[in-house]
């Protein structure tokens, strides 16, 4: 799972670099920000699930990869990981994600939790119909 969700994140901030630098010489304007901002979102979905896309550790190895990229990870009481680990490898760890470019998860999203207008990356069982 992890490398899949690795993958994923090196083709999105490779196509959101892309973009950005595309939007730079196109419209003659620097484009002064992160490439990517990436939300580790709280599994919500009924039963509480304490796995994560992503540990700390893991975290650490994507920033050193990609220094440009912004992890954010939202709070958590069921998460395998404390937030205080998070904290202490050096990442936000916040109740509002919203202003991440894309949120990752293990299970879907119920749709109240969902935040209109994002980007989510997260397992489906849709071949095995669940």
């Amino acid at each position: 799972m992890l490398y899949l969700f690795s993958y994923v994140v090196h083709y999105i901030f490779i196509f959101n670099k892309f973009a950005i630098a595309f939007y730079s010489s196109y419209y003659g304007k620097p484009v002064n920000q992160h490439f990517m901002k990436l939300g580790i979102i709280r599994e919500e979905k009924v039963p509480e699930d304490w796995r994560v896309v992503f540990s700390p550790k893991q975290c650490v190895e994507m920033n050193n990869k990609y220094p440009d990229l912004e992890i954010i990870v939202q709070t958590s009481d069921v998460r395998c990981f404390k937030d205080s680990e998070y904290e202490d490898a050096g990442f936000k760890v916040q109740e509002d994600i919203s202003d991440c470019d894309f949120l990752v998860g293990v299970k879907e999203v119920p749709i109240d939790s969902l935040i209109p207008n994002k980007k989510y990356v997260f397992f489906s069982h849709t071949y095995k119909e669940q």
